[in-house]
């Protein structure tokens, strides 16, 4: 499907109405094809959509570590942070994702990154009960 738009001459960075672009749409649905379609195609892997949301942290806070590992190889911004402060492996760990919180980690994200009200990824893995990221990010040496 993309591949067809992108033959026809589709935009691939124009954002909807929401400001969400193809390779956001792609990322929060867990579409790797379409993603990797999007990037071979010119896409901004790290362009910026609502919130100062990036295509990383679509696919960090929807569990979506094959579309997480496309937009790392393509070279994704690992420590973007939203207009919050959240970083992608902030929003993997605040919601469970240790497979996605992995991906980064072996990516090298900053295990010490602080959103704007204080709290890590190691925090947010445990304030939310999410045993596992923490086990994840303590691996990774996170204190």
């Amino acid at each position: 499907c993309a591949r067809a738009l992108l033959e026809v001459g589709a935009e691939v960075d124009k954002a909807g109405p929401q400001g969400w672009t193809a390779l956001m749409f792609a990322s929060d649905g867990n579409h790797e094809l379409c993603a990797r379609a999007l990037l071979e195609a010119g896409a901004q892997v790290d362009k910026v959509g609502p919130q100062g949301w990036t295509a990383l942290m679509f696919a960090g806070v929807g569990n979506h570590e094959l579309c997480a590992r496309a937009l790392l190889e393509a070279g994704a911004q690992i420590d973007a942070a939203s207009k919050a402060g959240e970083t992608s492996l902030m929003k993997a760990c605040k919601n469970g994702h240790e497979l996605v919180a992995r991906a980064l980690l072996e990516a090298h994200a900053n295990l010490e990154a602080v959103q704007k009200d204080g709290f890590t990824a190691l925090m947010f893995s445990c304030q939310n009960g999410h045993e596992l990221c923490a086990r994840a990010m303590l691996e990774a040496g996170a204190c």
